[in-house]
């Protein structure tokens, strides 16, 4: 099934411990009150702008921000309008190049693997198609070291909270002030079977006070071992 509408994918790219990599993103749909395709097209003015509200985000820092570790650097943010056939519609994919790359502002050394969660809720039916999108966030402080029963301090969730909070409600106002009034961070689906895609608007972000593992950064971590006979 196809997406109802086009939607702009925004995707942030880096290294973790050198040898790891990150990314995490969200998409951009239009007010489902639109009937037509009205997202404006992704030129490199535009990227460019995206890419300087999430290089913003990134690089936040307590008592207000992420505080993502250093050891995390972010490299790029690729935006790209994706069609209603989940194709992109640019001739050319384009990105907005972090250069020098930016590190995060905590000198904490979680694992690579841990990752906070965050969890986008769609404004109509949380629990229907759309209703839901999520991202993985690169190690922070408070995932090293956790309270007694084995769950993330509250004061770290809030954190991600406002500083997620702050991102998307920039995102909204950057294309406000383009006069795309209509677009705003959302989820969207293609849908399956005979149910339609649907897209939905992001009204409410959570955290879950419980770490979460990226598989993918456990597995391309060169592991050595360390043999003891019996």
């Amino acid at each position: 099934m196809a997406h109802p509408h086009p939607f702009i994918k925004v995707v942030a790219e880096g290294r973790l411990y050198d040898t790891e990599a990150f990314s995490f993103g969200f998409h951009i749909v239009q007010a489902p009150t639109i009937a037509e395709d009205q997202l404006p097209a992704v030129t490199q003015e535009l990227a460019d702008k995206i890419g300087n509200v999430v290089r913003t985000y990134f690089n936040s820092a307590a008592p207000d921000g992420l505080a993502i570790t250093n050891k995390a650097q972010l490299q790029r943010v690729k935006v790209n309008r994706v069609g209603r056939d989940g194709r992109y519609m640019e001739t050319n994919s384009l990105e907005h190049v972090v250069n020098p790359a930016i590190a995060g502002r905590s000198d904490v050394t979680p694992p690579p693997q841990l990752a906070l969660a965050v969890s986008l809720i769609g404004n109509e039916n949380p629990r229907g198609l759309a209703g839901r999108g999520r991202f993985y966030l690169p190690p922070m402080a408070g995932l090293s070291s956790v309270t007694g029963d084995g769950k993330i301090s509250p004061q770290y969730i809030s954190l991600v909270v406002s500083a997620t909070q702050k991102l998307i409600r920039d995102v909204n106002a950057l294309f406000n002030g383009l006069g795309a009034q209509y677009a705003y961070v959302g989820n969207t689906s293609s849908g399956s079977g005979n149910r339609p895609g649907r897209q939905q608007v992001v009204s409410e972000i959570r955290v879950g006070n419980v770490c979460d593992t990226v598989r993918s950064r456990r597995r391309s971590l060169q592991e050595n071992y360390t043999v003891g006979t019996i």
